[in-house]
């Protein structure tokens, strides 16, 4: 049995955590990476399965791009239709 731990979690620090774990890895490249989400923004989700997502996107951002780009993971708050 697999059992899943679901928690309601801070975009923006998740996303803070994913850049510093990378940040390293974009400095050898000589790209910048930041993120720009708002704080408040809440998602529920699995903490760790989320992070990998964040750090899953910004590892092949930093992989795929030239030298020198700057890499930023940002969002925003979309009016209800």
């Amino acid at each position: 049995m697999f059992i899943t731990l679901v928690a309601t979690l801070g975009l923006s620090e998740v996303a803070t955590q994913a850049v510093e774990v990378l940040k390293a890895k974009g400095e050898a490249k000589e790209s910048t990476l930041s993120q720009e989400i708002p704080t408040g923004i809440r998602v529920t989700a699995h903490r760790e399965g989320f992070f990998h997502v964040f750090e899953n996107l910004l590892d092949n951002a930093i992989k795929y791009s030239p030298e020198k780009s700057k890499v930023r993971i940002y969002s925003r708050v979309c009016p209800e239709e």
